[in-house]
Order: C-alpha cells, then structure tokens, then sequence
C-alpha cells in the first residue's frame, strides 16, 4: 500500500510539472509583414494582442535599418538606426515610449557625429557635435531640447573659433561673445543682448571701439551689470 501511495505521488507531481510547463509555453510569435514595400520583423504577444520583443525594420538590400524593443506595445531599452550599408546611424535609450539617458549619432563613414543626454524625451546637459574626421565641432548645454548656457565652437582644425552664452535656442547670444581666427586668436569680441542683438566692442585689427550707436550702447548699458562688463 505504502509503495502504492509513492507512486501515485510521483505520477501527481509529475503531471503538476507538466502543467507547470505547459503554462509557460510563450504565446509570443515571430511575425512578419511587407509595409509599402518594406519589410518588417517583429514579436507579438497573440493573447496580449500587442507587441513583446524585439521590432526590425529592413532596407531594400535586406540590411537592418531599424532595430528596436517593446514591451506590452511600448518602445522600451535600445533602439538603433543604421544606414543601408550596415552602418549605425543612431542609437537611443527608451523608457516607457521616452528617450532618456545617453544618445548617439554618427556620419556614414562611422565617425561620431553627436553625442548628448536625454531627459523624459528631451534634450539636457552638454551636447557635443562633431566633423566627419571626427574633430570637436561644438559643445554647447541644453534644457528642454533649446540651447541654453554656455556653448564652445571649434575650427575644422581644432583651434578655438567661438565662445559664448546662449540665453535660449541659437542666435540668442548673451554677454560676451568672442569669435577667434582659425589660428585660434582672438579677433572680435561683442556684447549681446539675446534677440536684441550684439554690438562690436574690440577687433584684433582696431582694439577697443567706440561706442556711439544708440542701440549699441543701449545693449553695452543693459549687459552692464548682468554679465559684468565694462
């Protein structure tokens, strides 16, 4: 009798494994469609009805073009574009449908070509930009996807070619602006006032200029105190 019991035991814990197994057979399926004449690759929960995994666009050559992640029909973890020649074009980080975290873009010969930070699917802190031989083009501080702060430009060569502050988004120049030859000397320096625009106060060729324009000393008056200039 004992003997008996044991082995209905086994044949009852053994069918619970079964079950056990079974339940977990994955209802995710490979699913792939031609849209507008573009192939696409994708996981798709067929009881959830959405998709769960991975998502694969393809060029006309068959190369990957894009290639990204969802979890329950929303972009989640890495995404990465590449160019028809197999090269990356752009990576990102997703959280719940949203950029956030590090960003990178590249020009088709591989070399970087940006680099920055996002926050809840904007742009924030220091975005660098960078020249096809992969020399620093610009750094420049972000807020809220506008150029806010102080920003940094660079000659093809490497040498200093602008410094200045952003009051919000380009052409908005604040306070000092100083603009450098390709030598990476100094060569003009302005005062500016946002959207109001900038006054020349010293050339490299003229040294310290002056002033009668009424907008620009308007503009040198106004700065006078906020940014500390004579």
């Amino acid at each position: 009798m004992k003997y008996l019991l044991f082995v209905l035991t086994v044949i009852f814990l053994a069918s619970c494994n079964e079950k056990t197994v079974s339940d977990k057979v994955s209802a995710v399926k490979v699913i792939t469609e031609n849209v507008n004449g573009q192939k696409i690759e994708y996981q798709f929960d067929t009881l959830k009805k959405v998709k769960q995994g991975y998502h694969k666009t393809f060029h006309a050559n068959g190369k990957v073009f894009i290639e990204e992640n969802y979890v329950n029909d929303t972009l989640s973890g890495p995404k990465k574009i590449y160019f028809d020649n197999g090269i990356i074009e752009e990576e990102y980080e997703f959280v719940k449908g949203n950029r956030e975290g590090l960003f990178k873009t590249y020009h088709q010969n591989g070399k970087l070509q940006q680099e920055g930070k996002y926050s809840n699917n904007q742009l924030k802190g220091e975005l660098k930009t960078y020249y096809k031989d992969g020399i620093l083009k610009e750094i420049v501080m972000m807020e809220e996807n506008v150029e806010k702060g102080p920003f940094t430009e660079y000659h093809e060569n490497g040498k200093l070619k602008t410094k200045g502050e952003y009051l919000g988004g380009v052409e908005s120049e604040i306070c000092k602006l100083e603009k450098y030859n390709v030598e990476g000397k100094l060569d003009t320096t302005m005062i500016c006032n946002g959207r109001k625009g900038c006054v020349t106060v010293s050339t490299a060729e003229k040294g310290d200029l002056k002033i009668t324009n009424p907008t620009g000393l308007a503009i040198i008056q106004e700065m006078k105190d906020k940014c500390k200039v004579n």
